[in-house]
């Protein structure tokens, strides 16, 4: 339940996961986070994400603008997308890919370096970052997202991101940010 924005580093703008260790991401958001490599994101350890937006960021010395995976990543529901170069980058010599459920990643990389097939290859449709309500700025769904409605239920927290009940509609949304549905009553 945690938003990443606008950080800098060498590797791993928003998150440098190294040594081995083991990085637990539910319900977060990566927005405009820079680095050499692995602009979003550097893994050389154990990465689980799970509804995780990662979204606008940017590498300078590699194309891996989202996320740079060179240990062993499992992912699901999640939206990797709107990077400079490669939204999704593994590298096959150290990298692995164990869960790929349900995911949106835009730009993924060529064979053999990309991050398993995502369930959806396509643009989310994300709205800026801005305080959609809860404590932490998120990327709201845009109508006509096919992120809306595409996670897999069987792996869906109770919550999103801002504390808005999931789901909404028919099936989870993919990504941090569950969109609300309104319904309308009708007059009998």
């Amino acid at each position: 339940d945690s938003s990443f924005v606008e950080n800098t580093a060498t590797e791993g703008g928003g998150l440098n996961n190294n040594n081995g260790n083991t990085a637990n991401l539910v319900n977060v958001t990566f927005f405009e986070n820079s680095a050499s490599v692995g602009g979003g994101i550097n893994n050389h350890g154990l990465l689980n994400l799970l509804h995780t937006t990662i979204s606008n960021n940017s590498a300078t010395g590699h194309p891996s603008g989202g996320v740079f995976n060179a240990g062993v990543m499992n992912y699901t529901n999640s939206i990797i997308a709107n990077s400079s170069g490669i939204d999704c980058y593994n590298a096959t010599s150290f990298g692995t890919i164990n869960i790929n459920k349900n995911n949106l990643v835009e730009a993924n990389g060529e064979s053999p370096n990309g991050c398993g097939t995502p369930a959806i290859a396509d643009d989310p449709q994300l709205d800026s970052l801005a305080n959609n309500g809860g404590l932490t700025n998120t990327m709201a769904l845009l109508s006509g997202s096919p992120a809306i409605d595409g996670g897999d239920d069987a792996n869906c927290p109770e919550f999103d991101q801002r504390g808005v009940k999931r789901p909404q509609g028919g099936h989870c949304d993919i990504g941090a940010y569950e969109k609300i549905v309104h319904y309308v009553q009708q007059d009998a």
